[in-house]
């Protein structure tokens, strides 16, 4: 009797347990639905925005991932010259409108006082749905910043994001 109650406790975890890892999913799909996603690998490292935004600005899709970590405020933000499905190059030399900004954090600066943001100077935005003020897509850059330190972004992604 006693070995078919600790038979039936371990059971009941185990069902507790699926539920609520199900829950989470679930509730994270929810809101991947309404708000969207934004991820990518910086340096080799995972980084998911918290509430991903994007908006219409003079023509331009401009689309900002924010994620708090501490203190810190780090943000990656892409721009498109063109509210379209396509391939957007990043290409500072060129001279193109299509720019992706990295800052590990908005608030600091470096020891000299230089900004610590980092702007792309080659990669790529691809657009791949655009639908209902809504964009989906990858994207990924090679960035600097005014003390030339590199960093490499990849593996981009940003799903459903809304704009207006």
């Amino acid at each position: 009797m006693k070995k078919l109650k600790s038979v039936s406790l371990i059971i009941g975890m185990i069902i507790t347990f699926v539920i609520a890892f199900s829950c989470k999913k679930k509730a994270d799909e929810v809101k991947e639905q309404i708000i969207g996603s934004m991820k990518a690998t910086i340096s080799s490292t995972s980084w998911q925005a918290q509430e991903p935004i994007g908006k219409v600005q003079n023509g331009f899709l401009v689309i900002t991932g924010l994620r708090l970590v501490g203190n810190a405020k780090q943000s990656i933000i892409l721009t498109t010259n063109a509210i379209t499905v396509g391939t957007y190059n990043i290409n500072l030399l060129n001279g193109t409108t299509n720019t992706a900004i990295y800052s590990p954090n908005s608030d600091s600066t470096t020891t000299n006082g230089l900004k610590y943001t980092y702007t792309a100077y080659s990669g790529s935005i691809n657009v791949t749905t655009i639908s209902n003020n809504r964009a989906s897509g990858t994207f990924e850059f090679k960035c600097s910043n005014l003390a030339s330190d590199t960093i490499q972004v990849s593996a981009g992604e940003f799903k459903n994001i809304y704009y207006l």
